[in-house]
């Protein structure tokens, strides 16, 4: 799934130039998950895979509020990318 969802192309062809898991999660999920047109293409692996990503190295889970809102967040078509990093920064923000 990964490989048709284009993670060999992200990793060598896109990286982002960052150390940080917030950053590079969101990067990964805007790149794998939302289609051209912005539109969420609802594979919730990737969500699930990031979310354990970030509970392992910044040691934070989204609360059950935080969750439906991301879930808004990506159902609305299109998906806004102010607040999808809305979202990173508050759950996972200093």
């Amino acid at each position: 799934m990964l490989r048709r969802l284009g993670w060999f192309d992200f990793r060598s062809l896109e990286p982002p130039d960052t150390n940080d898991p917030v950053v590079l999660a969101e990067e990964v999920l805007v790149y794998l998950c939302l289609q051209d047109v912005g539109r969420w293409n609802g594979v919730v692996g990737v969500i699930t895979a990031l979310l354990a990503f970030l509970e392992e190295t910044v040691g934070t889970l989204p609360t059950s509020d935080q969750l439906h809102r991301l879930q808004a967040i990506l159902d609305h078509d299109p998906v806004s990318r102010s607040d999808l990093h809305t979202w990173f920064d508050g759950v996972y923000g200093p």
